[in-house]
């Protein structure tokens, strides 16, 4: 049996809704995923998922409205130095003072490395997945792992499409204590 404590479900619908932008801005963006949220074309801020928290790695599901994710240079003073791949319906438009401005195809992955400053927005959200991971758990098996471009995976691998369908089935459901660390 998995331990529910490595689940975190949020869904806007079960916040009222003159206490949801605050929900969502502070515990899920600021608390959770480090990051500022804002709606685009003043939208709100809905959301529904689920984050499954393994050592090392969380993975997370569900739906957004349309918004923008911003890590900016206040948020990295927590020296998170994790790096994320995600996934969404629409295609990410990325932005970083490194690279310029890229655009993923719908579906396609994103790298978002939490150790800079970016901003990355999202007009369709009917579906979105995103594994993080620790760098330490990747530095010793990727060379250059801060030099990734944000496009760096070319989702038309068939590794691409192993890594969408794994973060897929981990973070489809609970994973008992016994199998979590081998699941990482």
């Amino acid at each position: 049996m998995a331990d529910q404590d490595t689940i975190i479900v949020l869904s806007t619908d079960a916040i009222a809704a003159r206490e949801r932008e605050a929900a969502v801005r502070e515990f899920y963006g600021r608390i959770c995923m480090r990051l500022d949220l804002a709606p685009l074309e003043r939208g709100e801020l809905r959301l529904s998922a689920s984050t499954t928290i393994l050592p090392g790695v969380s993975v997370a599901h569900g739906q957004v409205a349309p918004m923008a994710w911003e890590r900016t240079p206040a948020l990295q003073q927590d020296a998170n130095d994790d790096l994320v791949v995600s996934w969404i319906a629409g295609g990410w438009r990325f932005d970083t003072a490194r690279h310029e401005a890229v655009e993923t195809s719908p579906g396609a992955p994103c790298i978002m490395p939490m150790d800079r400053s970016w901003r990355a927005r999202a007009q369709n959200g009917d579906w979105t997945i995103c594994a993080r991971f620790a760098r330490s758990t990747l530095t010793p098996l990727l060379r250059h792992v801060g030099d990734l471009r944000p496009d760096a995976i070319n989702p038309g691998t068939p590794e691409a499409r192993l890594l969408l369908a794994y973060v897929e089935a981990v973070a489809g459901g609970a994973i008992g204590p016994g199998l979590a660390p081998l699941a990482a």
